[in-house]
């Protein structure tokens, strides 16, 4: 197994997983290493950045969903049924 690298991360005794950061074009190159030190930090405290990614944005999605109106519903229904 490998020590965290730019975007790689590998728990003990789990598979190596790829974590992307980001486009080229919209992420900086020190924006991408502060990232990357980041997730190094949660793999020390034994927390996936993966999954605690993945977390936020379902978090974040049904922040959003949940305020919806109904009409933003119904028109949205709308689009994918009708």
């Amino acid at each position: 197994m490998r020590e965290l690298n730019l975007g790689c991360f590998a728990l003990a005794l789990k598979k190596e997983h790829k974590m992307g950061l980001g486009a080229t074009h919209t992420v900086s190159l020190l924006e991408a290493r502060e990232e990357a030190r980041n997730s190094r930090k949660l793999l020390r405290e034994k927390i996936n950045p993966l999954q605690k990614r993945q977390k936020t944005v379902i978090q974040e999605k049904i922040e959003r969903d949940s305020q919806k109106t109904f009409a933003e519903c119904a028109h949205q229904y709308g689009e994918v049924f009708i």
